[in-house]
């Protein structure tokens, strides 16, 4: 993938960031976006795990989640982990849909996102807890994901908590860069009504997020990401085969960044 290097995705402290340093920080942008957002849950942490080692997903599913949800508690409203399909799985969907919408094989191995209800409490429960999700993270996988906090702007569709377990997800990302521009009101006002005209009732839901703030005071990995959560794969890839096209090149209107699509599968959620 151009424009990010291994070396980017891994810079920060390491590991314990993910529920550390970026979460006790609890930046003023940060904590106004979710009070500006009242229960709508504008703030999510997000985390990104670059390939090549292991992640144990159902270790996740059945340890992890469920240590996470107790010690927050409250605080958070979802944890949702997003893994991307075998090899093989992902060459039989490739050669059995041409969609124009298609991603490539990518460089990462799962996706997190946890948003959160009430960052003030969750940033005083990760400093009294943090060491305990650490060393249990530490055994699902010792990969250093890349982790920020990312503000909800856009979500339309099912409620964030109907998703269920082993939904396909189509994830994009437009990676942070100097002098980058995406224009999110064009994005959201503009672009997001031709993709749900074109793709209709194939997705289930669509949220869009902007970055906020950066693992331990370092730039955005990620300027913005949007989400679509695949409700029917087989009408969702006969749209994308009849207008993903057009779709695409509606790009050059709202950024200047090449998203990078990446095809996951919600792992567990709760």
């Amino acid at each position: 993938m151009k424009g990010i290097s291994r070396r980017d995705v891994l810079c920060g402290v390491g590991h314990a960031a993910a529920f550390g340093v970026l979460a006790a920080a609890l930046p003023r942008h940060v904590l106004a976006a979710e009070q500006a957002a009242g229960d709508g849950v504008a703030i999510c942490l997000s985390m990104l795990y670059p390939g090549g080692k292991k992640f144990d997903g159902d270790r996740y599913r059945d340890k992890h989640l469920p240590l996470i949800r107790s010690v927050y508690g409250d605080s958070i409203a979802r944890v949702e982990l997003r893994m991307v399909p075998p090899p093989e799985k992902l060459a039989r969907s490739s050669k059995n849909a041409r969609s124009a919408t298609r991603p490539p094989t990518p460089p990462y191995v799962a996706a997190i996102s946890l948003w959160i209800r009430n960052v003030e409490q969750f940033g005083k429960i990760t400093a009294a807890s943090g060491q305990q999700i650490q060393a249990d993270l530490l055994k699902v996988t010792d990969i250093t994901p890349y982790v920020q906090y990312d503000e909800t702007i856009a979500q339309k569709g099912d409620p964030r908590s109907d998703v269920p377990v082993g939904s396909e997800v189509t994830s994009t990302y437009f990676l942070n860069k100097d002098g980058g521009r995406w224009d999110a009101p064009y994005f959201v006002d503009k672009y997001l009504p031709k993709v749900e005209e074109v793709y209709g009732t194939s997705l289930r839901r669509i949220e869009v997020t902007k970055g906020r703030a950066g693992q331990g005071g370092t730039p955005l990995l990620m300027m913005s990401a949007s989400h679509l959560y695949i409700r029917d794969h087989t009408a969702f890839d006969a749209a994308g085969k009849k207008a993903g096209m057009q779709l695409f090149q509606e790009a050059a209107n709202y950024t200047d960044i090449r998203g990078f699509p990446v095809l996951m599968n919600v792992q567990a959620a709760g």
